[in-house]
C-alpha cells in the first residue's frame, strides 16, 4: 500500500517491521528451546542449556572491544 502511494520510506519501515514480527513470534513460540529435537522433546537445545559460561562471555567481551576497532580500521583503509 505504501508503495503504491509512493512513501518509500515507510514502505521499507514497515517491512522491516514485519521482519522483526517474525522473529519474534517465531522465537517467542519456541522459548526456552532454541532448537527442538527431532528425536525426543528431551533432548532439544534450550537457552539454560546452550549458554555460555561466565569466563567465555569475559574473555570474548575483552576480544571483541580489542579487535572491533581494528576491523573496522581495516575496512576503511580498504
Amino acid at each position: 500500500m505504501f508503495a503504491y502511494l509512493r512513501r518509500e520510506i515507510w514502505a521499507f519501515t514497515m517491512t522491516g517491521l514485519a521482519a522483526i514480527a517474525v522473529i519474534v513470534t517465531l522465537f517467542t513460540s519456541l522459548f526456552p528451546r532454541v532448537m527442538v529435537s527431532s528425536t525426543e522433546f528431551v533432548n532439544s537445545l534450550t537457552v539454560s542449556n546452550s549458554a555460555s559460561a561466565h569466563y567465555t562471555l569475559a574473555v570474548m567481551t575483552v576480544v571483541g572491544l580489542v579487535f572491533l576497532p581494528l576491523v573496522l580500521l581495516y575496512q576503511g583503509w580498504t
